[in-house]
This record gives C-alpha cells, sequence and structure tokens, in this order.
C-alpha cells in the first residue's frame, strides 16, 4: 500500500491536514527539508506538485526550488476565498525587491524581483 507516514510528522509545514505526498513521491524525505511536495513526470518534463508554503515551510519551500533548479513557479491558489486567507505571497512583487531565506546562514538563498512577472533566485 501507500503510506503517508512521514508527512503525518510535519503538522506545522502542511497547509492542510489531511493532504499528504505520498512517501515514495515525496521531493524530499530530510526532516530539516520537508516540504508538501511530489514530483510530477510527463514524458520529458518534470514538475513539481506542491501547495503555496505556509510561513514555518517557507525557508524549506525556496531551499527545494533551489535544490532542484525550477525555472518557473505556477500559482493557481488565490490569496483570500470567500473572505478567508488562503495562501501569504511567498515572493517579492514590486521590482527591485528581495526576500532573503536563511539570512545569515551558509544556505542563505535571495529572491530578486526583476520586474512582477519575473524573479532571480541566487544563492550566497
Amino acid at each position: 500500500g501507500y503510506s503517508v507516514s512521514i508527512a503525518r510528522d510535519f503538522g506545522k509545514l502542511n497547509r492542510y491536514p489531511d493532504i499528504f505526498p505520498y512517501n515514495h513521491l515525496m521531493v524530499s524525505k530530510e526532516d530539516a527539508d520537508y516540504v508538501n511536495a511530489s514530483p510530477i513526470t510527463l514524458g520529458e518534463q518534470r514538475y513539481i506538485a506542491t501547495d503555496a508554503p505556509v510561513v514555518p515551510a517557507m525557508n524549506n519551500y525556496w531551499n527545494m526550488l533551489w535544490n532542484e533548479n525550477v525555472k518557473s513557479i505556477v500559482n493557481l491558489t488565490d490569496f483570500v476565498e470567500n473572505r478567508r486567507i488562503k495562501a501569504v505571497c511567498y515572493w517579492p512583487m514590486e521590482e527591485g525587491d528581495v526576500s532573503n531565506f536563511f539570512e545569515g546562514s551558509p544556505d542563505e538563498i535571495a529572491v530578486v524581483c526583476k520586474s512582477p512577472l519575473s524573479l532571480v533566485i541566487k544563492s550566497f
């Protein structure tokens, strides 16, 4: 059978209490890197399906994007639905804005907004 036992241990890093990736399909199985994400392969193309990250998972989310060499992000979630917050904005919105993750550590990542539709991810 298929198990989701690993993901259940990361309650605060999952957006929903009942939606988990299968253990054998997780992008990362390391405690420090957990993201509720699963790889999808269609022919030669490789994708990652994930929820918008919750605030405690923000560093892990950007680290996963960097480590997996992600070139494009498609966000299908409205930030607010029926006056309820569904997701927080997890990227800088204005040209020149920067969001830093893992600040001060050797793994620091900066996300720079080149234009409202173009981001650059840099590792230090």
